[in-house]
């Protein structure tokens, strides 16, 4: 089974707020966001190597917490903190940089993202 990266929310933590973000990050309806929180089902998930998915749930995780709603970082279901994340693009994006691809950081918006 291939690693993922998934962002949670708990049916209790769902609310207006919640579900704004995710209809607006995520484009899904609100009785899909609703039955993945009653399931305990991830809201988004992305392979492992998607850089742009691994800053979408970095992101995703950092409005939800503005708004004080807790979330759930998923490595292949298994919970991890927004730290992890945020290292595993920080040592691609070193290794970008080392290796002089030449990205763009228009054309990969993961490299561009503030990293904490």
């Amino acid at each position: 089974m291939a690693t993922t990266y998934g962002v949670r929310i708990d049916q209790e933590e769902l609310n207006v707020k919640a579900i704004a973000i995710l209809r607006k990050r995520l484009g899904l309806a609100m009785g899909e966001i609703r039955r993945r929180a009653a399931e305990g089902e991830p809201m988004y998930e992305c392979d492992a190597t998607d850089n742009n998915g691994i800053a979408l749930v970095i992101e995703i995780h950092r409005e939800l917490e503005k708004v004080g709603v807790s979330d759930h970082i998923l490595r292949s279901f298994r919970e991890v903190g927004a730290g992890h994340l945020e290292n595993v693009l920080r040592e691609r994006r070193e290794d970008v940089i080392a290796e002089g691809e030449g990205y763009l950081f228009e054309d990969e918006p993961w490299l561009s993202l503030a990293l904490e």
